[in-house]
């Protein structure tokens, strides 16, 4: 998908990347973790939404999936999704309109000049798309847009999740690029130790189920907070 391919096919694998994320991203538990929490927060302020930055937002679907949790809980999230990718601006701009949610094509470092800033910043499945400098450049961008958490939410590579990625993905998703993709991301993801050492000071990496990495930032004013309402 990084490189050009038929519109048709491009657009199957925009749509598919629902299927697979709901299966292997496993972002409610981030939701229910993260979001969730912060935004009952900034409600009881009576202040203003939770703002939220997603950087590569793709298909639109991780988007949409919280939007429509936050909707259910009666939680009130105003979302930014940027992708440098205009393909995927053209695809969620033909396929999607979610309330409180704004689409751009645009990359961090242009929100960055614009001296903008949200509550939580995340990201699905884009680390692995970046060498060493490029990460680096994203953590600190991230740092700069973000008022409490950042949340970059990846693969692991595992031979075991090639090998079952490969063969339950064989007969599905025909004219898409969701099989290969897939297996050249996992190809291309970081192992715990491998993220962790490039990760910059104040970083977190965890693994969580299956086969998954989150990259994590937490503002200090915020880790203050919590260790005092712990004490």
């Amino acid at each position: 998908m990084d490189d050009a391919c038929e519109p048709e096919v491009l657009e199957n694998t925009y749509r598919n990347f629902a299927y697979i994320n709901r299966v292997v991203s496993r972002w409610h538990g981030l939701y229910k973790h993260y979001l969730r929490p912060l935004a009952a927060k900034t409600l009881a302020t009576k202040t203003r939404p939770l703002e939220l930055l997603d950087i590569g937002f793709g298909g639109g679907d991780v988007i949409a999936q919280i939007s429509s949790w936050a909707e259910r809980d009666g939680v009130d999230i105003h979302v930014h999704a940027i992708d440098n990718d205009q393909r995927a601006l053209e695809y969620v701009t033909k396929h999607l309109e979610l309330p409180n949610v704004t689409f751009e094509h645009a990359a961090s470092r242009d929100v960055v000049a614009r001296g903008q800033t949200f509550d939580v910043v995340i990201s699905n499945h884009l680390l692995h798309h970046l060498d060493e400098s490029s990460l680096l450049a994203l953590c600190e961008d991230s740092c700069r847009l973000s008022r409490h958490w950042v949340l970059h939410n990846d693969l692991e590579r595992s031979a075991l999740a090639y090998a079952g990625f490969g063969m339950v993905t064989a007969p599905l998703f025909r004219r898409s690029f969701i099989r290969e993709d897939g297996l050249i991301s996992i190809r291309r993801s970081f192992s715990q130790a491998e993220l962790a050492h490039l990760a910059p000071a104040g970083w977190q990496v965890n693994r969580r189920f299956p086969y998954r990495l989150l990259l994590t930032y937490q503002h200090s004013h915020d880790a203050q907070e919590e260790h005092a309402d712990a004490t």
